[in-house]
Formats: C-alpha cells, structure tokens, sequence
C-alpha cells in the first residue's frame, strides 16, 4: 500500500482507540465526578453533541467538499481540546458541555473528509487490502485498548488515562501533516439540487427513514446507553469494565462471522435477523427483573454491543445504507451531501432517544431505564421490516 493509504489506516486505529475511552470509561468517570450514581451528566454530553452534529454535518458541506484536509486535520485539533478540556477542567461543571462541543466539532469534521479520501485515495488494486487490513487492525484496537485503560485507571487514574488519550490525539494529528491528497476540483454546491435528488428517489427517501430510526434505537440511541449504565453500575472497577467491553467485542466479531458465513442470500438474512428480534426486546426485561445481578448486566451489554450496536446497526444500517447510496448516487460531490441529510436524520434520532431517557434519568431510577430500552426495542422491528422488505430489495435492485 502507498504511505497516503497506511497513514488512512493508522489514523483511524488512533481514533478507535480513543473511543475506548470515549463510552464506557467517560461515563464512568463523570459519574464519579458528579459523586452521584446517575448517569445524567454522561446523557447530556450525548444530546448536546449529536444536537451540534446533526446541524453541522449539513452547514460545512461546502467546507467538506473545498478544504477536505484542512477539515480533517482541524477534527484532530478539536480532538486534542476535548481532552485538555477532561484533563484540566473536570471539577468544572460546565466542562460536559465544552467536551460534548469539542467531541461534536471533531467527528463532524473527521468523518465526511474521511469518506471523500477512502474514494480518492486509495487505488482500485489497493482497495480490497486497504479495507481488510484496516477492519482487522481496527477489532484489534477494539479488543485491546478497553483492558489496558480499564487497568491504567485502576492502577493511576483517570487523569492518567485521559494523558494516555491525549498522546494518541496528538500521535493523530502528527501522522495526517504527512498525508498530502491530490488536488481535485471543486464544484460549487448545490443544496437545492441534493434535496431535490434526495426526495425524487424512494430509495433515498427511505435511506433519512433508516436513518431516524436508528438514530431511536440502535445507533448510540438510548436502549445503548442504557446497556452502558448497566455495565457500569453493576462493574466493581475499571479493569472489570474493559474486560467486559473487550469480551463484547470478541463477541460481536464472532457474531458477525456467523452472519457472513450464513446469510449469503436475502431469504437467509432475513431468517437471521428477525430471529435476533425477539432477543433484543426481551433483553432489557430480564435484566428489568434482575436488576442486581451482575451477571445479568454484563450479558445485557454484551449481547446489546454484539447483537444490536455490531450486527443489526452495521448489517441493516450501515451496510443497507451504503447500498442504497452506492445504487443510487453516482456523483462523489451528491453523495457528500447525501450522506450529510442522513447525518442529521440520525442525529434527530439520537436526540429525540436520548432527551426521553433524560427525562427517565432524571425523574425516574434505574429500573425505569430499562422499560424505556424495553419501549424502544420494538423500533427495530420497523427498522429490519424497512430494510429487509420484498419492495426494498426489487427497488434497489
């Protein structure tokens, strides 16, 4: 592979490894922060920054689509002030909502420049190494770096952890200064024609519905938060929350796995994927009637990581999604702004998700969380009925 293309990779690894961080361990750490078992804290940082996502990721189109790598480079800055922002005003407590700023600017402004450098500059003979090895280096990440933050925190602190972090953004941001894309011409962009291309098409239309609902339930929506919470209360320390989010990960590699070997036709996919339904809603009421036992919690979070947040987000989502747009939108300039209107769709999803846990959160206790994650699991039935329907698939097709 060219350096352009290792140093792609690296980037992202970097940046998976700073997620580590990002879920399980910073709830954890602003609960303890707030000297207070509710997660309410961790649940406006989420709100406030999918909030500013949503907004975002349609307002700089234009700055995606004429400075790509000035907008890269500037999401590893804003990255690098997230965690100064951890490190030094934590006692503070408007630092949830600087973080959340920071957090938001810095995947709004990594991700859209990110998607136009994986089509540009990564060769076709490159591609399918390009894609292979940064998916396995990226499960590695997964699986590794939640064990060694689970341990660095119980063994020196969080502060420590978070200078670990920090390393790794500043690692980022050097590693993309040697990364030099070729110059490409930029159109000027037309909103008005994205929209009327998004709403003339059924399939783009049902692309924002995809969207919005798994912004309700199965991307970082509350039924996932509320598994995280689970985690976290039910966790004797940090180094037993790594190795559970660890196992998760493993767990939902083998998930996936299976899937690929079986569901190699649309009649197999769907048999698969409603067969997990009845799981994923049934999930959050087991663990409703044990709410004590850890070992409980542990399996409610794994399953929820593996089976909601890998397979039916990354299968009936991410991958349905893509298929849609690569079907549909042939232009790369349409497909930016495509993919921004669905960015917000998911973000309003998130946010509609996450402010009625708030309202739970704050009124309610725990075991009432966990009816909301029990309310909002039947969304996946429309969400795979969307999906994986006959008219679906003879539409794209």
């Amino acid at each position: 592979m060219r350096r352009s293309e290792r140093i792609l990779i690296a980037v992202d690894v970097l940046l998976q490894s700073k997620s580590s961080f990002m879920s399980v361990f910073l709830m954890a750490f602003m609960m303890k922060a707030s000297l207070s078992d509710s997660p309410q804290d961790f649940v406006v940082y989420c709100i406030v920054r999918y909030a500013i996502m949503g907004v975002l990721s349609v307002l700089l189109i234009p700055f995606f689509k004429k400075h790509p790598l000035v907008a890269w480079r500037s999401s590893m800055v804003f990255s690098i002030l997230e965690i100064l922002t951890i490190i030094l005003f934590n006692s503070w407590q408007g630092f949830i909502y600087v973080t959340a700023i920071f957090s938001a600017l810095e995947s709004t402004l990594y991700w859209r420049p990110k998607i136009i450098f994986d089509t540009q500059e990564v060769s076709d003979e490159n591609r399918v190494s390009f894609k292979s090895t940064g998916q396995i280096l990226l499960e590695i990440a997964k699986i590794i770096m939640p064990i060694i933050l689970g341990f660095t925190i119980d063994a020196s602190g969080y502060q420590n952890a978070a200078i670990f972090i920090l390393v790794i953004s500043i690692t980022q941001l050097v590693l993309s200064l040697f990364f030099h894309p070729r110059r490409q011409t930029v159109k000027k962009h037309d909103i008005k024609g994205s929209l009327k291309q998004l709403f003339a098409h059924e399939s783009l239309q049902r692309l924002l519905r995809l969207q919005l609902l798994r912004g309700l339930v199965t991307a970082s929506a509350a039924y996932i938060v509320v598994a995280t919470i689970s985690l976290n209360r039910a966790a004797v320390d940090n180094t037993q929350r790594g190795l559970i989010t660890s196992l998760a990960s493993i767990v939902a590699i083998i998930v996936l796995l299976i899937y690929r070997k079986l569901a190699k036709s649309p009649r197999k996919q769907k048999l698969v994927l409603v067969s997990f339904t009845p799981a994923v809603i049934l999930m959050p009421l087991i663990t409703f009637c044990f709410p004590s036992d850890p070992i409980i919690s542990f399996a409610y979070y794994v399953f929820t990581t593996a089976i909601v947040a890998s397979l039916l987000d990354s299968t009936v989502g991410v991958i349905r999604i893509q298929d849609i747009l690569s079907r549909h939108v042939k232009n790369d300039d349409d497909r930016v702004a495509i993919e921004a209107f669905g960015e917000m769709a998911l973000s309003i999803g998130r946010v509609i998700s996450l402010g009625i846990l708030l309202l739970v959160v704050c009124f309610a206790d725990f075991r009432q969380e966990l009816i909301l994650a029990f309310i909002t699991a039947f969304l996946i039935l429309p969400l795979v009925s969307i999906s994986i329907s006959k008219k679906a698939l003879e539409a794209d097709r």
